[in-house]
């Protein structure tokens, strides 16, 4: 909500002049490009414990008034915060599918885990593609696939 001297800013009052918050998507026709935004993963920096710590967020809102609304989904506690359209691929980045989480995904899809070695899923830098995988919410806490995860696996990477 924007506030300026202790109040809202006309967008954020109703008939009666107090703060009015945004009430979801029906209140608001989002374009294709918000549905994009809304429909991935994003690494933002946040400030927690007086320090600033790259958290991975899930958009689960837009208010045209005041841009996206984001909640982390990684291990730390569970934090909402609003951002500046503007921010989106500026400050707050995708996370992408790369090739090798991609080739780690269709490795654990085909041994049930995931793999113990480099030579169980070759040229992968393992540690990075599982943190991809994880960052993506396709990886269950001990290792394996979610049903998401699977899906992925047995599509190829590039249509």
């Amino acid at each position: 909500m924007c506030v300026a001297n202790g109040s809202p800013c006309e967008h954020h009052r109703g008939p009666s002049g107090a703060a009015v918050r945004y009430t979801g998507p029906d209140a608001y026709e989002p374009t294709d490009y918000v549905r994009e935004v809304m429909s991935e993963r994003w690494r933002g920096w946040h400030a927690s414990g007086g320090k600033d710590v790259m958290r991975i967020w899930e958009c689960f809102g837009f208010d045209p008034r005041a841009g996206y609304w984001m909640r982390t989904v990684d291990d730390g506690p569970v934090e909402t915060t609003n951002i500046s359209y503007r921010a989106i691929d500026v400050n707050w980045h995708r996370v992408h599918m790369t090739f090798g989480a991609h080739s780690l995904a269709c490795a654990v899809a085909r041994l049930g885990r995931l793999p113990a070695n480099a030579e169980e899923c070759p040229n992968v830098d393992l540690q990075r593609a599982t943190q991809t995988l994880r960052d993506l919410g396709l990886l269950t806490p001990d290792g394996a696939l979610n049903d998401q995860g699977r899906s992925v696996a047995a599509k190829p990477l590039f249509d």
